[in-house]
């Protein structure tokens, strides 16, 4: 009775978290730049964390880091090619959780990246055309229309899944990863505004 509610009050927060990110992205009044990825990639943990600098930690490891966990948040250009059917042209992700400007990312514009916390990152290299519901469920894009998807989760580094349970409060239950030791992720996709991004990444 305890763990249950928390599970879903969690999910929600990172939901809620993700919507924000997006509303920052398409309220921007420039083209997005990597400054801006970071700092939004920030931003957007700011209702979980409450305010502060509680979620970057002084090293890379999970003693770091408030309850151990960090937020983490990828961004993903989808570029329709026919009915159906769509490429990734790029990806990006925040590094860790350091505080801007020093928090580091991830930028993969060729290939496979190695990040752990993107679904999509495991799934899809970067340049391959798939069908859009192997890319995102649901996705429905026009071919040379733009889609983007931002994908947020809890991450937690160096510790095993024993602790994972205490870590993030629960008495019993132990959360299911979505990635390798990413929680509570969700992903949302939205169609930009004019100028904002592009097929090259920022």
């Amino acid at each position: 009775m305890h763990d249950l509610p928390k599970l879903v009050r969690k999910q929600e927060w990172m939901e809620f978290c993700a919507h924000c990110a997006v509303n920052m992205f398409q309220n921007n009044g420039r083209r997005i730049t990597r400054r801006d990825f970071t700092d939004i990639s920030c931003a957007a943990f700011l209702p979980f964390w409450g305010g502060g600098t509680g979620q970057y930690g002084a090293q890379n490891n999970s003693a770091s880091y408030i309850l151990g966990f960090f937020g983490q948040m990828s961004l993903c250009c989808v570029v329709g090619t026919a009915a159906n059917r769509a490429k990734i042209k790029w990806i990006m992700a925040n590094n860790w959780g350091a505080p801007p400007p020093s928090r580091g990312i991830h930028l993969t514009v060729a290939g496979t990246t190695s990040n752990h916390i993107s679904i999509i990152n495991r799934r899809c290299s970067v340049n391959v055309e798939y069908d859009t519901n192997f890319i995102y469920p649901g996705l429905q894009i026009a071919a040379g229309e733009i889609k983007m998807i931002v994908e947020i989760c809890l991450h937690n580094c160096h510790n095993t899944a024993a602790g994972h349970a205490k870590k993030l409060g629960f008495l019993v239950l132990t959360p299911k990863a979505t990635t390798t030791n990413g929680y509570f992720g969700t992903a949302v996709a939205f169609t930009p505004k004019p100028g904002l991004f592009n097929e090259t990444a920022p």
